[in-house]
């Protein structure tokens, strides 16, 4: 866990996250990042959004958990997530994700991807239907 935390894994690490209990990961980080913004389930699959704090419309140091079958399949940690309100529209949020990396699972095992900066659009129905809690909805 402590590795999760401060973003050091290594090589080592990655074979033991897929036998790790999921529950306990999440209660374990939901203790260093205590805000939940994401919470949501679709068949076996569960996403789980985690922030060490909130500032207005800006969630800091965000962790990103996606489980299939009990299993953790991904890891996205990243600098800060922004969302507002698109200007002029009621019912739609620009979310833009920081800088950071996504460490996810596919049939050949653990890759690492690096996030750069991102913004995409997406509405209050969207969001609802995947989990998401930002708020001031």
């Amino acid at each position: 866990m402590q590795r999760i935390k401060s973003g050091t894994l290594t090589v080592a690490d990655l074979d033991d996250l897929t036998d790790l209990d999921t529950e306990e990961v999440v209660d374990r980080l939901s203790e260093w990042c205590p805000v939940r913004f994401l919470e949501g389930r679709q068949r076996n699959k569960r996403e789980v959004g985690l922030a060490q704090a909130r500032q207005r419309q800006k969630y800091l140091h965000c962790l990103l958990l996606t489980t299939e079958a009990d299993r953790l399949t991904s890891l996205a940690a990243m600098t800060c997530l922004r969302v507002r309100r698109l200007p002029g529209s009621a019912d739609s949020w620009q979310l833009t994700c920081g800088a950071g990396f996504n460490l996810y699972h596919d049939p050949d095992g653990w890759r690492l991807k690096l996030l750069e900066e991102r913004t995409i659009l997406l509405s209050d129905e969207t969001l609802r239907k995947r989990g998401w809690s930002l708020g001031s909805r």
